[in-house]
């Protein structure tokens, strides 16, 4: 929250006309809905209101457009309940029939409602949030985002609960002169309900973006409940998702549903299918099926992107050759219902296999459609006519695997190409290839070298008449290629390959966090972060992993506050499929804040000697000085760690005491480090003659 200034004549004044116990608004705090049209730009502080049809609303409509603009600035939060019942309520909105109309919410928006509400509702107007949305329906319909045109960015997290919720509910009314409509969320959707979506897409020209991931969990009955990730249900249109992180959906009946995905054709607008793009940079988690797609008479293939892996507790995709339905009165002609239904492209690392060992299925009824006519007696379907089988052809021809290729270390490259020696195909950029289908592993490498062993994740791969290692595609993919290099007669030797030694240090960040970073170790495959609280009983765990050709840096934040933690970095290699530790950092100590009671860390280490020569068999001793963060307080306690330790890069070298004393052992050169509890160390270069 945004604190303001106030003078002691103005707090005097507000507090003698406050009754004892109420609190003090800021000057520009309210507790009225804030309302703007035409010609009007406000700035408010916090808004803060109960029982009314608004918190803040923006209109811009063709009987007040002298100055077509007109705008809302909330310079803090918005709080709005409406517990009184009414239909249709708003926390923030903004509608434009002509001209601009804009909000922008500096905190977060936060709703209730007994109602049907919406946090936020834009219409051919913009609305930008700084913090998140949360929204709450009490027994009612909520919606975290409403969109029928403009855009609407959110800076943190969405969050909706209700009987029927919806993270975000994006739709345009006509194709008639369309606009794109913009959403982008900084952090994740995370929605709870009887009947629950993280987002809806209606027809329309929409661009999605959700920085994390996308959670919708279904609490209802057995009676009632529904849970949906993503649900595109579109008519005319093109829809463009992209999601970061993981969607995962779950529900009371284990059936949620991943992406459900409906392309309709309405009357006779085919000349304007509807098509889909959608993008998850993570898994694809249900209790039910993965996706569901049901395209009835429209020629646009909708493409799929999972990145990683589809887990689906019943099927991973169904496709739907249900009755095809119109929407109006017209009887469908013949060349509708035999209107192909795989009009679907899914790339995916892996996706999982249902009891009878299907990826995919296909889901039959009945003829029937929506509208006034009645084709067999039925008007729609009956669930109970519905039957599943294998859809080998969606599996064979619309499905792509994504093959990862790790690349060796030393000795050259690899790459993988079809049977007939053919670059693979490609799908949103990934190396591509189909079930069934025969790829083999190609080698480029330095002169000497050949191939020990393939592998696709742990199995060796097997060799065809022509000595090349290759695989064929299982169903469900999970293509992880990686080999083991040789060269001459000898394996090449891990412990040659990898140089450098593994020193950690970690500094606080603001009040709750820590920033942990370490040197290059060469020739390794990543690195593993180890992590936890200090104390007498408390081990290190596995927290992150960091592959060696990412910023060799990792941050924590949400800590307690003045409190130590400890951390340590192992630099690993892959041998044989496994992983294999190579270098391992000293444990590292840290306080948050930089301080703890009378206790500080420290920000400095300097040497007396930066360069030290020496003959065999002969020794000196090194000084070394400490600056703190806080001079007037004490490093930490030794039970952490000692004031001053000591690290040597190569010990056939020379040998360090633990009071500083460098020995000569033997010629050549190496680096001695004088590191303090948090790792914040000085180098000594060593030779010896």
């Amino acid at each position: 929250m945004k604190f303001r200034k106030l003078t002691s004549i103005s707090l005097a004044v507000m507090m003698l006309a406050c009754a004892p116990g109420e609190s003090v608004l800021a000057a520009n705090d309210t507790t009225e809905p804030v309302f703007a049209e035409a010609g009007e730009h406000k700035t408010v502080g916090n808004v803060t209101v109960e029982n009314a049809d608004y918190a803040v609303s923006v209109v811009v409509n063709g009987s007040n457009n002298e100055n077509k603009d007109a705008s809302v600035i909330v310079d803090g939060n918005v709080n709005y309940k409406m517990l009184q019942g009414g239909w249709n309520n708003y926390a923030v909105s903004s509608t434009a029939s002509s001209g601009n109309a804009s909000v922008e919410v500096k905190g977060d928006v936060l709703a209730e409602a007994a109602s049907y509400l919406a946090a936020i509702y834009a219409e051919n107007s913009t609305i930008k949030v700084g913090g998140s949305v949360s929204v709450k329906g009490n027994e009612s319909s909520a919606s975290a985002i409403d969109l029928c045109g403009g855009n609407i960015q959110v800076g943190g997290n969405v969050k909706a609960e209700g009987k029927y919720a919806d993270g975000i509910n994006t739709y345009a009314y006509s194709p008639e002169n369309p606009q794109t409509l913009i959403t982008k969320i900084v952090g994740g959707i995370d929605v709870q309900g009887e009947n629950s979506s993280g987002l809806r897409v209606g027809s329309g020209l929409h661009q999605v973006s959700v920085g994390k991931g996308i959670t919708s969990m279904s609490n209802g009955t057995a009676e009632y409940d529904s849970a949906e990730g993503i649900t595109v249900n579109s008519i005319w249109g093109t829809s463009t998702i992209d999601v970061t992180g993981d969607v995962t959906v779950k529900s009371t009946n284990k059936n949620a549903t991943g992406i459900q995905l409906s392309q309709l054709t309405e009357g006779d607008s085919m000349d304007e299918p509807a098509k889909s793009t959608i993008k998850i940079h993570g898994n694809l988690n249900a209790d039910g099926d993965g996706i569901q797609t049901n395209m009835y008479m429209n020629d646009k293939k909708a493409d799929i992107l999972v990145e990683k892996e589809l887990n689906a507790k019943g099927t991973a995709v169904i496709c739907k050759d249900m009755p095809v339905m119109v929407l109006g009165d017209r009887v469908p002609l013949q060349e509708e219902v035999n209107a192909p239904k795989y009009n679907v492209n899914l790339t995916v690392w892996k996706a999982s296999l249902n009891e009878k060992g299907n990826v995919a299925e296909v889901e039959k009824g009945e003829f029937g459609y929506i509208g006034d006519v009645v084709r067999k007696g039925k008007l729609g379907i009956s669930r109970e006519t519905v039957e599943r089988t294998a859809a080998k052809d969606f599996e064979a021809n619309n499905i792509n695997y994504i093959i990862k290729t790790e690349q060796p270390t030393q000795g050259g490259k690899i790459s993988v190409v079809t049977e007939k020696g053919k670059a693979l195909e490609k799908s949103f950029g990934y190396e591509v290839a189909k079930e069934g289908e025969k790829i083999v592993l190609k080698a480029n490498l330095n002169s000497g070298w050949k191939i020990a062993n393939a592998y696709n994740g742990k199995e060796k791969l097997p060799k065809d008449a022509n000595g090349n290692y290759y695989l064929v595609v299982p169903k469900g993919g999970g293509v992880s290629l990686s080999v083991d290099l040789k060269q001459g007669q000898k394996k090449a030797s891990t412990k040659k390959s990898v140089s450098g030694v593994a020193l950690a240090k970690m500094v606080a960040k603001g009040d709750d966090g820590l920033v942990l970073s370490w040197s290059k170790v060469k020739g390794v495959k990543g690195y593993d972060i180890f992590f936890n609280n200090c104390g007498k009983t408390t081990k290190c765990k596995k927290v992150k992993t960091v592959k060696a050709n990412k910023k060799l840096q990792w941050t924590k934040t949400g800590l307690e506050k003045n409190t130590a933690y400890k951390a340590i970095v192992r630099a690993y290699v892959i041998k044989n499929g496994k992983k294999k530790y190579v270098r391992t950092s000293p444990e590292v100590h840290a306080f948050t804040s930089g301080t703890y009671k009378s206790y500080t860390n420290v920000s400095s280490v300097s040497v007396n000697k930066k360069k030290v020569v020496l003959k065999k068999g002969k020794s000196t001793t090194v000084s070394a000085t400490i600056e703190k963060v806080d001079s007037s307080k004490e490093i930490m306690p030794k039970q952490h760690a000692a004031k001053l330790r000591y690290l040597v890069s190569n010990k056939k070298v020379v040998s360090v005491s633990k009071k500083g004393t460098i020995k000569a052992k033997a010629k050549g050169s190496c680096n001695v480090y004088v590191f303090a509890h948090n790792g914040i160390s000085a180098k000594i270069k060593v030779r010896v003659q």
